[in-house]
């Protein structure tokens, strides 16, 4: 994984804030006040989906939160290693 993908910088965020929640994170990674429900439902929706089959990201529904997985933590850490 590049380290200058936003899938990479959510994974970062996500090992930097335990449980947060998604409009948290798309806050402070994508830089935006005011986020939309059309860049909640849609693209990065599918982004956190992904990171949850591999298996990178645990989703807590009694929270809302995000969470980092060992697969996740692995894959940060390798990645910033490599580039």
């Amino acid at each position: 994984m590049r380290t200058n993908t936003k899938t990479f910088k959510i994974l970062k965020f996500i090992i930097d804030n335990d449980n947060t929640r998604k409009v948290e994170i798309l806050k402070n990674v994508l830089g935006e006040k005011q986020l939309e429900g059309k860049v909640l439902r849609g693209y990065y929706s599918s982004i956190f989906a992904k990171l949850r089959k591999k298996g990178y990201i645990k989703y807590n529904s009694k929270t809302y939160g995000y969470s980092i997985a060992p697969e996740g933590l692995y894959e940060v850490h390798f990645s910033e290693r490599m580039n």
